[in-house]
């Protein structure tokens, strides 16, 4: 494993989400990953805008083993997050699973050290190998392996139940346009009082949020929530891209909004976006809809 060359720093609040590199993601999308001459080419355009850090995770694919490969050739200063879980069964103790999982991922990405360790799935840092779970990514923090340690989350809730319990440093959690809990619950405001890097994920609902009303599943066509979002748009003459980009980015707190590509085009249109201000009423196109707001529901 080789250490990274740099030559550009990671200025930008834009990060890539990196699940579309390693398998076929989002409601609207083709159900393909991007290809790797395609990934090279984000990854290049990233870097040339400032944009340094990377979401990935053993749970997306080849992703890791795609950034592994491309990373040493677009010298930058390229910051990894990735994500752990603990597999069901398998015969080995919590300590082997995580050891063998981590060391699988820092070989995929042939890096030594990364930004920040992730555990994917919350319920099992609430669960009873919690504690076990937390002082194991506490060691590698203070073996230099990892800058900062923390989780994924979903709701509100969630996120409280696990900070009260444990000490994070970073934590991912959903927000946008339809879904503003965590910014309608003070979560955000907390967790930065509390020191904690915030990473904001979903901030395109998947790219339902991206789809005109006309290409909408079944499932949504019709739905309230979405036609309201829509006329908000065309009332304030703006792009959906624009509009989601505009909220997330009126986020002080959040140190980085998670976005998700196919081409490096794709990643222009969002670097234009995001310096593009839009004024709608936010607050009015918050969604009660769990449904809606949380992909895990989609039928």
């Amino acid at each position: 494993m080789s250490e990274r060359k740099t030559t550009a720093p990671c200025t930008h609040r834009l990060a890539l989400g990196t699940v579309q590199f390693g398998m076929g993601y989002g409601i609207s999308g083709d159900g393909r990953r991007v290809p790797v001459r395609e990934v090279r080419e984000i990854l290049r355009a990233a870097a040339a805008a400032g944009i340094g850090l990377l979401d990935t995770a053993r749970a997306y694919g080849e992703a890791e083993e795609v950034l592994g490969e491309l990373l040493p050739d677009i010298p930058h200063e390229w910051r990894i997050v990735t994500k752990l879980h603990l597999p069901a069964g398998g015969g080995v103790t919590v300590r082997e699973a995580l050891e063998e999982s981590f060391a699988t991922s820092l070989s995929k990405l042939k890096v030594k050290q990364i930004h920040g360790l992730l555990f994917h799935d919350a319920g099992q840092i609430l669960g009873e190998w919690g504690d076990d779970i937390v002082a194991w990514m506490r060691e590698k923090r203070r073996g230099g392996l990892v800058r900062r340690i923390g989780v994924s989350v979903y709701t509100p809730r969630e996120a409280a139940r696990i900070i009260d319990r444990h000490a994070l440093d970073l934590i991912q959690f959903p927000i946008n346009v339809v879904n503003q809990d965590f910014l309608r619950s003070g979560m955000i405001h907390r967790l930065k009082a509390a020191g904690v890097e915030l990473h904001a994920r979903s901030v395109f609902l998947q790219g339902l949020l991206l789809m005109p009303p006309e290409s909408l599943p079944p499932s949504f066509a019709g739905h309230e929530d979405l036609r309201r979002w829509h006329a908000a748009l065309a009332a304030a003459g703006a792009t959906p891209l624009e509009a989601c980009l505009s909220f997330a980015r009126s986020m002080k707190d959040i140190d980085h909004v998670l976005i998700g590509v196919h081409n490096a085009d794709q990643l222009r249109q969002c670097l234009k976006a995001w310096d593009t201000d839009v004024r709608l009423d936010f607050p009015a196109l918050h969604s009660a809809d769990m449904t809606l707001k949380n992909p895990g529901l989609w039928a």
